[in-house]
């Protein structure tokens, strides 16, 4: 005998944890399980990304000083090759005649604008043998002493640095030494307007903090810087230590980056800087924009991390019913199993009892039919009758109680299954139209034949057509349709009576269910034609038509073989 389904494989969730714990159990898992691997990969990007832009802001600032370097460069260069080709292309006595130092002079500031303040002619003794300017008192000055007179006179050019020289104001030179076929040598000076160097070297400023000025080989300013220093006052820097390409110093209490290029063979330094913040802006801007980037990511997580934790709560919470019903479902099997069981045992010993009674019934019988014929013989008649009648009636529910319980052996044979519902409706025919009720059969021609008990089949088609008579109390009509379709033959039942309450449909094939009053039917009637189609590899199904009433549809497979399923346990 059957005992109680194991269910402890089908334990439901804990009745402690609750909703909203399993959503935030679930959510916190979702949100550390993806916004952990995002914070490090947003760190690490953050930490990456900004320093390769900071390095390209770094050499783009390189580049920048470095090209303003060549600029600075070129500007001496082309003036003084100016002054060279002034000197090479004329005579001592041409450029000393009068006006025509002065002529050389206009011709070579519309050259170059503005780039020459004044221009003189000095002799090998070092004195003026022409000047042009606005320092007519320099005329009178020798330059025998001055070092660059003797640079140049001993290398053949020179650009000075920064000096104050006899005019006692910051100026720097450039000159050049021509040679005289009659062996005398003399010298073509210029001074560099400072103001208009000045503004070249300080248009490679950057910002509105950037600074960019020249200092000499002794860390003296050869341009005013940004702050208005004055030329030829210290700078504080050693051009003579080796710098970094880019440096971060600390000036003002301010931070400022500061690279620095070679000029003039490397006598000048070119010192370009500006303030850290600000030239770091536009990365500080890209981090922002990442940070925000980031911060979106995270928030779409969140969200989808919220949605999905709904989402799956739902799914659990609906498993979680799902396996209370399955549960519920099983142990309710179990007793179903434990009952057939019992039942089958019962209708075993109740069968011995009433075949006994049933021979008693027919001794009295006999005796009384020996006894003279009187009233009271009639009334003990009519009671064995009466008793007879009821023992029937109890080898009847035992007989079904056999029959779900255990099942009886199967006579298998092809059977044509129109032959089989044509006879049942002519059998049942007479006992409907009492009742008021048409039986309709329809065929669908050339059903295939099936291999089963043919006593099984009519078992099921007449419980199924009686339970539709009785749901039909005010007659109408009753349809047994036959299909095929595909590999399975199709027997439809359908009425016009009251159809099944919802809330009873995954009832009503269950044992000893029923809604009939009492004395008036077993419940046995379905749960018998479930386990008959069963064991023969079908369905039955239960549904209310659209139109009103019942519709119990039979599929049984066209090719079965195999003959009953003997090791299947039919449960509703």
């Amino acid at each position: 005998m059957a005992g109680p389904a194991d269910t402890t494989l089908l334990r439901t969730p804990e009745p402690g944890l609750r909703p909203f714990a399993l959503y935030r159990n679930v959510l916190s898992v979702l949100l550390l399980g993806s916004l952990i691997p995002l914070a490090f990969l947003g760190a690490g990007a953050f930490i990456v990304f900004g320093n390769v832009i900071a390095d390209r802001t770094r050499e783009h600032l390189e580049t920048l000083v470095s090209d303003h370097a060549k600029t600075v460069d070129l500007f001496l260069g082309e003036r003084l090759a100016a002054i060279r080709l002034v000197a090479h292309a004329h005579r001592r006595d041409t450029l000393t005649a009068p006006g025509r130092l002065a002529l050389t002079a206009d011709r070579l500031n519309e050259t170059y604008p503005g780039s020459f303040i004044d221009v003189g002619i000095i002799g090998a003794d070092g004195s003026h043998l022409a000047y042009e300017g606005p320092y007519p008192e320099l005329r009178a000055r020798n330059y025998r002493d001055a070092e660059w007179f003797r640079i140049v006179l001993k290398d053949g050019q020179f650009i000075s640095d920064v000096f104050l020289g006899f005019r006692q104001d910051p100026h720097f030179i450039m000159a050049v030494r021509q040679d005289d076929p009659d062996g005398t040598s003399w010298i073509l000076r210029a001074t560099v307007n400072p103001e208009v160097f000045g503004g070249l070297v300080t248009s490679g400023r950057l910002g509105e903090t950037g600074d960019c000025f020249l200092v000499d080989r002794q860390g003296r300013y050869q341009t005013r810087p940004a702050d208005g220093t004055p030329l030829l006052s210290p700078s504080g820097l050693d051009p003579a230590i080796p710098r970094a390409r880019v440096e971060t110093v600390t000036s003002g209490g301010k931070e400022y980056l500061r690279t620095t290029r070679p000029v003039l063979s490397g006598r000048w330094l070119l010192v370009a800087q500006q303030e850290e913040r600000e030239a770091l802006a536009p990365v500080r801007r890209e981090l922002m924009k990442g940070l925000l980037v980031f911060a979106a990511a995270a928030l779409v997580i969140v969200l989808t991390a919220h949605f999905a934790t709904r989402f799956l709560v739902g799914r659990i919470e609906k498993g979680a019913r799902r396996a209370e019903e399955l549960s519920a479902s099983f142990l309710h099997a179990s007793k179903l199993a434990s009952i057939g069981e019992m039942a089958t045992g019962l209708a075993h010993e109740i069968n011995n009892p009433l075949a006994i009674i049933s021979s008693e019934q027919t001794n009295i019988a006999d005796l009384l039919g020996e006894l003279p014929v009187d009233d009271r013989t009639t009334e003990m008649k009519d009671s064995v009758a009466r008793s007879k009648r009821q023992v029937e009636r109890c080898k009847t529910i035992t007989g079904k109680m056999l029959q779900f319980g255990r099942q009886g052996i199967a006579v298998v044979e092809r059977i044509d299954p129109a032959a089989q519902l044509a006879e049942i409706v002519r059998l049942m025919r007479p006992q409907a139209v009492v009742s008021n009720i048409e039986l309709v059969l329809d065929l669908a021609p050339d059903l295939p034949s099936l291999r089963m008990d043919s006593g099984e089949l009519q078992q099921v088609v007449t419980n199924l057509v009686n339970n539709a008579m009785q749901a039909m109390p005010e007659g109408g009509a009753i349809r047994v349709i036959g299909r095929c379709e595909g590999p399975e033959l199709t027997i439809a039942v359908e009425d016009e009576g009251t159809g099944i309450p919802e809330e009873l449909r995954q009832k009503i094939f269950e044992p000893f269910f029923t809604t009939k009053p009492v004395h008036k039917g077993t419940g046995l009637g379905l749960s018998v034609c479930f386990g008959i189609v069963t064991k023969w590899g079908g369905s039955i199904r239960a549904e209310n038509r659209p139109q009103g009433g019942a519709r119990f549809v039979v599929r049984l497979p066209v090719n079965q073989s195999e003959g009953p399923r003997e090791g299947r346990e039919p449960t509703p």
